[in-house]
């Protein structure tokens, strides 16, 4: 059984995705065609891994893609392609087994339309909720559709992959798992996003804090202003909630988050901090989303372009 890698967002984890292929991962799977050409430029004479995206045919073809259909025109469209030209063109197939999202539904759906194709996908919509019935409905339907073919199959995600080895098939997609992210609980801490504190300063008791003077402090306060805002993903309605962390200890944000600046009590802590820690050992991705009312994959995907990033 073999694993897609699924790095989120290109310009932010193209490196990522670079050191992936370069040491062996067999295939890699990423949500924009810009990405492919870092990825193959730091691949330099290496053959490293497959590449699956969503992108027109003829770039696809240039930059050795699998592309993925989901329409039946799509695959006969690229057939009537490959006969017209020298080379095979590589592809995969996503069919729909109950998501009504993206894929080839059943009532659309022949063996024959998988003739050529590398590999054959769908999703899982319930796979978070281990007991939900709709699981093993897109199971069964997945096995009766692809039944009798002899290509590599794939159906789960991260969730999926936890449902069991009946899910698992040729190919599984981690994507959200390989940041540590909900459902794998118990994974090893993976990201980490500290922001540096670029003012300190003592207010007094009555004194507002921020747009709309929208905090009074209670009592004499120390306030770190920190270097991020929501122009960085740590979005406007975690204010007043959310929580920053200097070595264990907890730091409140007071007042609101702006564009590019946040204002954190610092009161508890003895020495004035470089940084301050949003993710990280303190904190979990799943626990700013359980704040934000949302969930990790958006509170990942939405961090902006303005991070330096240090991989290890």
């Amino acid at each position: 059984q073999r694993s897609m890698a699924q790095p989120t967002l290109p310009s932010q984890y193209r490196r990522r995705a670079s050191r992936a292929a370069l040491r062996g991962c067999c295939q890699l799977g990423v949500p924009a065609q810009r990405v492919c050409g870092h990825i193959r430029r730091d691949q330099r004479d290496s053959e490293g891994a497959g590449l699956h995206i969503s992108c027109r045919r003829d770039a696809a073809a240039g930059q050795r893609l699998r592309l993925p259909h989901h329409r039946t025109r799509g695959v006969a469209a690229h057939h009537h392609r490959h006969h017209s030209q020298s080379r095979e063109l590589p592809f995969a197939i996503q069919i729909d087994t109950g998501m009504n999202r993206l894929g080839i539904t059943s009532n659309d759906w022949v063996k024959e339309l998988a003739t050529g194709a590398d590999f054959i996908m769908s999703h899982l919509a319930c796979a978070d909720e281990p007991s939900n019935l709709e699981n093993k409905k897109q199971l069964n339907k997945f096995l009766q559709m692809t039944s009798e073919l002899n290509i590599p199959r794939s159906l789960s995600a991260t969730a999926g992959i936890l449902l069991g080895n009946d899910y698992h098939f040729d190919l599984t997609r981690p994507g959200i798992g390989l940041y540590g992210g909900f459902p794998f609980s118990d994974s090893e801490h993976v990201v980490s996003l500290d922001i540096p504190v670029i003012q300190t300063k003592v207010i007094n008791k009555g004194e507002s804090i921020g747009y709309g003077a929208s905090f009074i402090a209670q009592k004499k306060m120390t306030i770190a202003t920190i270097s991020a805002g929501y122009a960085d993903g740590i979005i406007r309605s975690l204010s007043k909630k959310a929580i920053f962390y200097h070595e264990g200890i907890p730091c409140r944000v007071v007042g609101r988050i702006s564009m590019d600046l946040i204002t954190v009590d610092i009161s508890k802590l003895e020495n004035e901090p470089n940084y301050l820690n949003f993710i990280g050992p303190s904190q979990s991705i799943d626990q700013v989303a359980k704040i934000s009312n949302t969930i990790g994959h958006e509170i990942l995907t939405s961090l902006g372009n303005r991070y330096s990033r240090i991989y290890k």
